[in-house]
């Protein structure tokens, strides 16, 4: 077990050594998606309803931790009360537009004790969290329903896929292989 010792092998005893040595560990670089072109607008933006986008908003814990722009789903469950239009016009420019804005993709790495551990001198009783946008992860999960749906459409997907398929799930897959198991048995 790796100790929170800095480069020289000293024990970190100060917060910013500690803060160091856990970014080193834990924050890998990031080449800013300088690779990625991005495809031209179609006509997703129409596929999202009112109904889809309060699924997506309301099927996530309203405690989650809320990113970098401190707007957590509870808030955002409570404007839908009151602005329900402006959020689905919000998540339907998102993906008119394409990429999410900068803001949305940005993570707050945070590094945290573990539940019920005491020694806090060692790397492995840390772990790492990095809450990303509340509003940002409403447009994804739209966005990942919009790409199932279409991949299922276009048959795109194979018989064995059962995971974020309608109708289809992990007891299903495992239903499956124990029946094998017991025609082979």
């Amino acid at each position: 077990m790796e100790a929170l010792t800095n480069r020289h092998r000293k024990w970190a005893n100060i917060i910013t050594e500690k803060v160091e040595i856990l970014t080193r560990v834990y924050v890998h670089p990031n080449d800013h998606d300088q690779y990625f072109k991005h495809p031209a607008a179609g006509q997703a933006h129409q596929s999202i309803t009112e109904q889809g986008v309060k699924g997506a908003l309301f099927s996530h814990s309203a405690m989650k931790a809320p990113g970098p722009t401190k707007l957590f789903f509870g808030a955002i469950c409570l404007l839908w009360e009151w602005k329900k239009a402006r959020i689905v016009g919000l998540a339907k420019a998102a993906v008119r537009m394409g990429p999410h804005p900068a803001l949305w993709k940005w993570a707050c790495r945070i590094a945290i004790c573990k539940h019920r551990k005491d020694d806090c001198m060692k790397l492995m009783t840390y772990r790492s969290i990095s809450p990303l946008s509340c509003i940002g992860k409403v447009v994804e999960k739209l966005v990942a329903k919009l790409l199932v749906e279409d991949a299922e459409r276009r048959g795109q997907l194979s018989d064995g896929q059962y995971g974020s398929r309608k109708k289809l799930s992990a007891i299903n897959a495992v239903a499956i292989l124990v029946d094998r198991a017991l025609a082979a048995w």
